[in-house]
């Protein structure tokens, strides 16, 4: 690629911000610095979409995404600029939005992500660490990992019990619960969140979702 080339590819990167921001229902960052790549492109939609439910609405017009969270979508953006490509996204980012009936520039104000934040706020990665941070130590039995030592109960029920299971969400894949740690509300109505907010959570997607597997009382 010559000079030439890559300051066309970084002026069609911009152009596309540009487009991005004039649409007013999407806050977006890309790498600037030295060490960040300027062909990352990540989307937030601050009209009620969680990032998850933007990655399908955009499949459904043909575009993938390299991944999603609870709050964005990450694309890698071609090096050699496709003026079609770049107007087929803003096209159907302006459906998106249209279709949601959230036209946040219209109303003059900035919506919440699905999780209850304010776009720019702390996120579900915040969250997460936060909680781990608060965790109360708690041994773990070996009888945890007996079948017959634990039960399934609905999330609601669980607050004050052991977990005898691992909860990972994904992403970011770090777990957020581990056997033998006591479960809070924290981590009942952030987990909750997420659910609601299409994240993936390995092992969890059959019918006795959302539920947990906490330790059996001891009936002595």
């Amino acid at each position: 690629m010559t000079r030439t080339d890559w300051e066309q590819a970084l002026a069609a990167v911009q152009e596309l911000h540009s487009g991005i921001r004039a649409l007013g229902n999407y806050l977006i960052s890309s790498g600037t610095g030295r060490e960040q790549d300027p062909f990352k492109l990540v989307i937030q939609p601050v009209f009620g979409l969680s990032g998850f439910q933007l990655q399908e609405a955009l499949r459904q017009h043909g575009i993938e995404v390299e991944l999603a969270d609870p709050y964005n979508v990450c694309l890698t953006l071609p090096l050699v600029p496709h003026p079609d490509w770049n107007n087929r996204l803003l096209q159907a980012l302006s459906s998106i939005a249209k279709e949601a009936g959230h036209l946040q520039r219209e109303k003059g104000r900035p919506g919440k992500t699905p999780l209850g934040h304010q776009p720019g706020e702390k996120g579900a990665g915040a969250d997460m660490a936060e909680l781990f941070n608060q965790a109360e130590p708690a041994p773990i039995p070996m009888r945890v990992y007996r079948a017959q030592e634990k039960e399934h109960v609905p999330l609601s029920q669980a607050v004050g019990r052991q977990a005898a299971e691992m909860i990972t969400p994904y992403p970011p894949g770090i777990p957020l619960l581990i056997p033998g740690e006591v479960i809070k509300e924290e981590h009942v109505s952030h987990i909750l969140r997420l659910n609601q907010a299409g994240a993936y959570f390995p092992g969890k997607q059959g019918r006795e979702w959302p539920s947990v597997a906490v330790v059996k009382k001891n009936e002595k």
